[in-house]
């Protein structure tokens, strides 16, 4: 007999990309039925890794609804009212917006496990900020690290905070789903993709009792310069992940005029990805051009995802950190609490 704990959990999924589908997919391999709710364009994941898309969503069934429509909506809710779990990753406040978040749901199914997969969580200063895997790593301290160790280049090759945010957030379902078959009440789960990542940061950080090493950021031809690590004016290194063409327009509107970055080979993804050599020098320049503390005031742009390589140690104290309760003090170490907080509390943290 297959393990499947979850045989007969219906679960539904408002998620594009990796994260929210990793997370659905576990549930997937643990026996929950999945259903997969896809704007009217599918999935933009199909477009740029369809191989990807489909090892993330082949244990999934999945319908296209337009959620800004009263029959999209409509059949959003019919679907929401029958299931156990739901899953979004929608920035922050827009399934509310739309009527179906989940204090809305709950109304009508008081026994709902809904999970929202975001950036930085729902509360705290950096609740509206945009990103993407490279970027949350950034914040986290994970670039930081020297790779030497392990014989890794600079750049993760793998979507360590994508895959660890999925992670988190299947396990905080399950965790809320066993307390549910105790008391029948369900659950709400916030859980942060770059609050994940910081998990793996601070236990690397413990083990060489030094996050502040930095070593040089590579420099690979192969991967799309748009989305990679840059050294500024005065030694600092820049995360940059404009994946989308619209972050990639606000991202040459804020550096602004006579860059080169107008170049309308460069105004696409496809573009960036076909003429990545001939970018990435004009993106060196921009990027040593500045100071660090110009990007840091283009950091604080919540449209944009662009980050500076944090120490650990400086994640540890950002005001967001410190806000969400990420992580608690045991004698001379930091201890990190669980990436999730389940009906607004901070699992694992100190009272």
């Amino acid at each position: 007999m297959p393990f499947e704990p979850l045989a007969g959990v219906q679960v539904v999924q408002f998620a594009q990309y990796v994260p929210g589908p990793y997370c659905c997919l576990l549930l997937a391999q643990l026996g929950a039925t999945v259903m997969k709710v896809e704007p009217p364009g599918g999935d933009p994941l199909v477009a740029t890794q369809p191989g990807v898309y489909d090892l993330l969503n082949h244990l999934t069934s999945s319908t296209r609804l337009d959620l800004k429509t009263a029959a999209g909506k409509e059949s959003a809710v019919e679907l929401l009212a029958r299931s156990d779990v739901v899953v979004e990753s929608m920035r922050p406040g827009k399934m509310e917006a739309l009527g179906l978040g989940y204090s809305a749901v709950a109304g009508k199914n008081p026994a709902v496990i809904y999970c929202s997969i975001s950036g930085f969580g729902q509360t705290g200063p950096l609740r509206d900020k945009v990103g993407h895997d490279l970027t949350y790593l950034a914040w986290a301290g994970v670039l930081s690290h020297p790779c030497d160790e392990w014989g890794l280049r600079k750049r993760p090759s793998v979507p360590l905070a994508d895959g660890s945010v999925a992670m988190s957030a299947a396990l905080s379902i399950v965790a809320a789903y066993a307390q549910r078959l105790k008391t029948g009440e369900g659950s709400y789960i916030d859980v942060p993709i770059a609050e994940s990542a910081a998990q793996f940061a601070v236990l690397r950080a413990n083990w060489l009792n030094d996050g502040s090493r930095l070593v040089s950021a590579g420099k690979y031809p192969h991967l799309v310069s748009s989305s990679e690590i840059y050294e500024t004016a005065d030694g600092s290194l820049v995360a940059i992940s404009l994946h989308e063409d619209h972050f990639w327009r606000h991202f040459v509107e804020r550096v602004g005029q006579g860059h080169g970055l107008e170049d309308q080979r460069f105004g696409t993804l496809e573009g960036r990805l076909s003429a990545s050599a001939e970018l990435r020098p004009f993106l060196e320049r921009v990027f040593r051009s500045q100071p660090t503390s110009h990007w840091q005031e283009l950091a604080a742009d919540p449209d944009l995802p662009l980050e500076l390589v944090q120490s650990v140690d400086e994640m540890l104290a950002s005001p967001h950190a410190v806000s969400r309760r990420m992580f608690s003090k045991h004698g001379t170490s930091h201890v990190m609490n669980f990436p999730a907080t389940i009906n607004g509390l901070r699992v694992g943290a100190d009272a």
